[in-house]
């Protein structure tokens, strides 16, 4: 393969099998020659073995495919190639099997990988110094019968040193695809090609950052340009010298492609000048200095002499190219690093502060962390050939995770839901109208179930907040219904028995096919947005068939919840009816019927569209809730408090532990929970602002937790959702329900909650702050008058409230046993005084 000038700052050797959807960490040329591989048949048990057995399939350059093996056989599998490495330096030589794997170079044993790492492919990765030239590769592999079939070998280089890849945050610009990926030390990889570093020698020394260390968090500063921008910045010492790193990305040249704009500054914190080499492992021609050229560049380094007075610093800029068309020419035209920050910072700060958002709060991190999930959704979403809005799981993973970069059918219309209940409707609406997301309301992908019912929920949660009824054409409507009817296909009206009329089985929660609550919880609240959105739009005919069939369903369900609780002796209940099934019988499953709630957005979010509906699923609702949280404690998975745990033996935590807690606001027992979740993922990050679909603990308590999976804005979408509703959720009879969720702790002397811009019915917004002063609670309301009424509904509250004053005349009507106060739409202060 013809090597491209543009790539020749970094070289990468890829050979990868596999029978799992993943990808390379990075796209490079492949440098090997003379490939060929031999598969073999038999039983043997050492790798020094195999040559004895007889070759059932020969091949060179062509990828193999393991999927393609019979599963309970034994095979082995022998790979030679010729490596040719074009210059000195360090690579990065990675080694991913399910088996026993040996990797020799030039006859010498290199990487011996036993390929056990629990239930997982085992990966090992190590930094070698390689001389430029010749190597001849060899890979020995056994593929036992019930091993995973994964095989992954790639040399990666030259590096200055190796990257953490398990702890990464990508970056980039709406629509663009791919994104950037950036790590711990400052490393960052443009539009995921070349993987650029940055190493500092002085005082005869070379230093680099250490990713690995087990005090990284102390030694490496990782964090983002004022907390929440897209901006990463990491920060070293190396010596005497302060390294700071900073990466962003910005469209330029009339939007035409997204440049990464990066700066290095080196401080120098001793008495004396220091004299120093920064070395970075690219060329000019992709990296593209932007301030002063290098002192001394080749094809894979570029390198700069510098002096630095004492107590002073050097600033270099640099700019590359991500996405789009662009020469080095043009990219250096494209203005000053300082212009291209401030049109960035302008740019989410504006669409930030015209959207429902928190500007104080008594944890104030809950704020930094709300603004930054907002960023990321927006970053995360790419518009596809066909014109499509595709709103995507993640931006990718370099550390060879399932890509979640791509849709899912059941995380789309809760993402979509939250835009609009910020007031982000032509986001919103961009993704609806989109081809894949309109197939969500009528196929099932994955056998996902419960995203038919939720297809339908934004629009109804559009038209309630917007009061936007044009919208809904007979195009729309016709859509919106046949979602809707499909509930009623997807019914199992087959079965006899209690079973008979809930929803089929599925595969929901990545499950063996099951009958699940969350399908029937989800359908429940699917039928009431569509007898929401009917009633609206005058369509009486089809609001009773919603009516009917939410009652009829309701009815099955309520049936098959107290028969299988009855069967079972118990009086809560869990995720699925079936008794073989893996929730039932083995270990926690309290995160289960977090996943349940989560995905179905039941009973609180439901209740909002108005439904009303009564059953075992109520009655149990608590004890289901306590019975969860003890198998959680009991766990011998050791639990913390403040998490549902997570799955398939990474059970410390999940970036989805707010989106599993926020439909607790139904319970009056439970409904401060929510925060507890939220703050518990603030104190266990994997990047800054970011988590694991699922996650255990780093190193010590102070490390970075190791994502088990991708990233997932699944979960930060609900992070934002838990927050809002806890504070301020809105009801479709035009209610506004303040403070439901809000912790004791957060009402106390001196400490103020406020939010601004909160949509309400009908294309109106509210701003409210909530304080605190001795023993009194005041409520202040701005903006427009609610359609409903004002319902201030603080935890604290409950059997201790003493008076109220609205708007300065007294209020002898509130509930204190429930702690709830009822107030006229029009009410704008209102103060409570306490008990205690």
């Amino acid at each position: 393969m013809k090597v491209s000038k543009m790539l020749l700052g970094f070289v990468v050797l890829i050979v990868f099998i596999t029978n799992i959807n993943s990808v390379s960490a990075f796209q490079y040329p492949d440098y090997l020659h003379s490939k060929h591989f031999v598969l073999y048949k038999g039983e043997i048990s050492r790798i020094s073995d195999l040559n004895v057995l007889e070759p059932v399939k020969t091949g060179g350059e062509e990828i193999f495919d393991l999927k393609s093996l019979e599963w309970m056989e034994n095979y082995a599998y022998g790979y030679t190639a010729i490596l040719e490495i074009p210059v000195d330096g360090n690579y990065l030589i990675t080694q991913k099997a399910g088996d026993s794997c040996i990797v020799y170079l030039d006859g010498t044993s290199l990487i011996k990988n036993d390929g056990v790492d629990g239930r997982r492919p085992k990966t090992i990765e190590k930094l070698f110094p390689l001389k430029a030239g010749r190597y001849e590769v060899k890979v020995d592999y056994l593929l036992r019968a019930e091993h995973p079939r994964v095989f992954d070998f790639r040399v990666e280089g030259p590096d200055f040193y190796q990257v953490d890849r398990l702890h990464w945050l990508y970056f980039g610009w709406e629509n663009d695809y791919p994104k950037t990926w950036s790590f711990m030390g400052g490393t960052v990889s443009p539009g995921r090609t070349t993987r650029i570093q940055f190493a500092v020698e002085t005082d005869g020394k070379m230093y680099t950052p250490d990713e690995f260390s087990e005090d990284r968090r102390d030694v490496i500063k990782w964090k983002l340009a004022e907390n929440y921008l897209p901006c990463p910045i990491s920060e070293w010492m190396a010596g005497d010298i302060k390294v700071s790193i900073q990466h962003f990305a910005n469209r330029v040249l009339n939007d035409k492609a997204t440049a990464v704009f990066s700066q290095v500054t080196l401080m120098n914190t001793s008495n004396s000048e220091k004299v120093l080499k920064l070395h970075i492992n690219s060329n000019p021609e992709i990296f593209i200095p932007l301030s002063e050229s290098p002192n001394k560049n080749d094809a894979f380094f570029m390198h700069y002499d510098l002096k630095i007075p004492a107590r002073n610093r050097v600033t270099l800029d640099f700019i590359s190219k991500a996405n789009g068309d662009a020469t080095a020419d043009e990219l250096k035209n494209t203005g000053s690093i300082v212009k291209n920050y401030t049109q960035m910072v302008s740019y989410y700060n504006n669409r930030i502060n015209s959207l429902a958002r928190p500007v104080e709060l008594p944890n104030q991190e809950l704020v930094t962390l709300y603004n930054a999930a907002q960023i990321v959704m927006w970053e995360s979403i790419v518009t596809v050939e066909n014109g499509d809005v595709e709103m995507r799981g993640s931006g990718g993973n370099p550390a060879g995770y399932y890509q979640y970069d791509r849709t899912f059918s059941h995380d789309v219309p809760n993402m979509v839901d939250q835009f609009i209940r910020e007031g982000d409707f032509e986001v919103a609406k961009a993704i609806m109208e989109s081809e894949y997301y309109q197939r969500l309301g009528l196929e099932l992908e994955q056998n996902y179930l419960d995203a038919i019912p939720k297809y339908i929920i934004p629009y109804a949660l559009y038209l309630q907040l917007s009061g936007d009824v044009d919208y809904f054409t007979p195009k729309v409507m016709a859509d919106i219904k046949g979602s809707a009817h499909k509930i009623h296909e997807h019914r199992d009206f087959t079965v006899q028995g209690p079973y008979n009329g809930i929803m089929n089985k599925s595969h929901t929660l990545d499950n063996p096919v099951y009958y699940l609550i969350v399908d029937n919880f989800a359908a429940l609240h699917g039928l009431a947005s569509y007898k929401f959105i009917c009633e609206k739009v005058g369509n009486t005919e089809e609001a009773n068939w919603a009516a009917q069939e939410m009652a009829d369903l309701n009815r099955c369900f309520d049936a098959a919840l107290r028969a299988s609780m009855e069967r079972r002796n118990i009086d809560w209940y869990m995720s699925t009816f079936d008794d073989d099934s893996y929730f039932w019988k083995n270990g926690y499953d309290g995160n289960w019927i977090g996943t349940t709630l989560m995905m179905s957005t039941f009973p609180w979010d439901a209740s909002l569209r108005g439904f009303d509906m009564d059953g075992a699923w109520k009655e149990a609702f608590d004890r289901s809730i306590e019975h969860a949280l003890h198998l959680r404690d009991i766990s011998p998975y050791n639990i913390p408090e403040r998490s549902w745990g997570a799955w398939w033996g990474n059970e410390y935590g999940a970036c989805y532990n707010a989106g599993m807690g926020l439909q607790l606001l139904y319970s009056d027992k439970y409904r401060t929970e929510i925060i507890k979740n939220i703050e518990f993922l603030l104190d266990n990050q994997a990047a800054p602002y970011q988590w694991g679909e699922s996650f255990i603990q780093g190193m010590n308590e102070n490390d970075w937790t190791r994502p088990a999976t991708d990233y997932e804005t699944w979960g930060l979408s609900f992070d934002k959702q838990a927050l809002l509703e806890s504070n301020v959720s809105v009801h479709s009879d035009g209610s506004v329900i303040i403070g439901r969720g809000i912790p004791e702790e957060w009402i106390v002397d001196g400490k103020k909650i406020a939010w601004k811009d909160i949509r309400i019915n009908n294309g109106k917004n509210i701003d409210f702050t909530i304080s605190t002063k001795g023993k009194t609670v005041t409520l202040d309301i701005s903006g427009d008058t609610p359609d409903g009424k004002i319902i201030f509904n603080l935890p604290t509250f409950k059997d201790n409230i003493k008076s109220v004053l609205v708007d300065g005349h007294k209020q002898k009507i509130f509930s204190n046993t429930k702690g709830k106060i009822a107030l006229a739409s029009d009410a704008r202060k209102i103060e409570v005084q306490l008990i205690r």
